[in-house]
């Protein structure tokens, strides 16, 4: 099974959640568990700072495999929405 790293990365300082990795049997698997650290963890960073966050997955031997964004970074683009006000 593929060992993945779960970090924390606020304001561009990364937080390691589990540091030297776990094994999961899917990416879906790790990705379902760094969402669950990440609900339970936004609550605790001031709003101002939420745009800033993400939780990053990388395989043990280092490669970023995938990066979750906080809802409120999401709401805020529009994708495509085009401005009435042009």
């Amino acid at each position: 099974m593929p060992r993945y790293v779960l970090n924390f990365v606020v304001d561009g300082t990364s937080y390691s959640i589990i540091q030297d990795g776990q094994e999961f049997a899917s990416l879906s698997e790790a990705h379902a568990a760094a969402l669950r650290i990440f609900v339970k963890a936004l609550p605790s960073i001031p709003e101002h700072r939420r745009a800033s966050c993400r939780m990053t997955v990388a395989l043990a031997d280092g490669g970023t495999v995938l990066i979750l964004l906080p809802p409120l970074v999401l709401e805020k683009r529009q994708f495509g929405n085009r401005r009435d006000d042009q």
